[in-house]
């Protein structure tokens, strides 16, 4: 097959795979949200209510990303905290009760329908514990770990909102829940299967992310520029340019793939501003943020002189 017919088969295969997806967007998924003190220059500490002042004051995460679970396990950070936001899917009616098990504090909101005004904490964890330790004799992690039964509809969207924070020694939170056959005795952690996650508005997870170079970086000498592609993409629109605001007369053209070579090659010493629009599988776009990077400068080398090697002087002829 030649470049060109394996190049489009290439386009088609990713619209049909991502567009097939992008139809049920953030089903399947919850919504992390991390704040932490080392960004922030404010305290996060293990009493989850530092991080409630965090969100109300309307501070914004300094990290967030989807997961399959309703699990954020260790990853060593101290003084930080966390939220698990999105909506809860029963497969069956009936009653179901949920745990949560965390170091440090937790609490799990869960609403009466998918509108979080109508959320209520369920159950909370006031300590610590072991990773997913659901015989909870580790730590200190209090007696409201468990809620009552709750009485939920099978195929219902029910918001949930899960909070959790830690001073030292790590951090994490797990949620499990009970309830019919399907589901079990409990507790079984909650799987993404019965979750879709919470969209914001906008939703930056929607951009493209991570560009390489990074914004801002200097001595740049590679061609090839990447990303992160934001979630639902199937196509990206590539701007670049000496221009701080990359318009029309600095479109390079869709590419199908999180890569794109600059063939033309960089000026030296010249600053570029990019922008990767991503196009979703209805045609929408969202457009990214500009990012920019200075080409390596060029500098002129003399070469050095080869040295004076001294003469030898000959006696004169007889």
């Amino acid at each position: 097959m030649c470049k060109k017919l394996a190049y489009l088969a290439a386009v088609c295969v990713t619209l049909a795979v991502t567009g097939s997806a992008g139809a049920q967007v953030g089903q399947g998924n919850v919504l992390i949200e991390e704040w932490f003190t080392a960004n922030t220059g404010q305290q996060v500490g293990s009493d989850v209510t530092s991080l409630h002042t965090y969100i109300d004051a309307g501070k914004a995460p300094d990290k967030s990303y989807w997961a399959t679970k309703l699990d954020r396990p260790d990853g060593g950070e101290d003084y930080w905290g966390g939220r698990m936001r999105g909506y809860l899917i029963p497969p069956e009616t009936g009653d179901y009760t949920f745990w949560t098990a965390s170091d440090d504090d937790s609490e799990v909101w869960l609403s009466t329908d998918e509108n979080p005004a109508n959320a209520k904490m369920i159950c909370n964890v006031e300590g610590w514990m072991n990773y997913q330790d659901w015989t909870y004799t580790s730590g200190a992690p209090g007696t409201t770990y468990k809620s009552a039964p709750i009485k939920l509809e099978a195929g219902k969207r029910y918001y949930v909102d899960v909070f959790f924070s830690d001073g030292t020694g790590g951090g994490f939170d797990t949620v499990a829940w009970g309830g019919p056959a399907s589901i079990g005795a409990g507790p079984v952690v909650v799987d993404g299967k019965y979750l879709a996650a919470f969209l914001r508005d906008p939703e930056p997870l929607f951009k493209a992310q991570n560009p390489d170079p990074a914004n801002g970086a200097t001595d740049v000498t590679s061609p090839l520029f990447q990303w992160t592609a934001g979630v639902g993409a199937v196509m990206h629109d590539v701007y670049m340019g000496t221009n701080p605001t990359p318009g029309a007369d600095d479109y390079r053209g869709p590419a199908p793939v999180t890569m794109y070579f600059h063939i033309p090659g960089l000026t030296p010493g010249t600053t570029y501003y990019w922008r990767v629009d991503e196009v979703d599988s209805a045609g929408g776009k969202i457009t990214g943020d500009v990012w920019s990077f200075t080409a390596m400068p060029l500098t002129a080398l003399t070469p050095p002189r080869p040295p004076i090697r001294p003469t030898t002087s000959r006696p004169p002829a007889r």
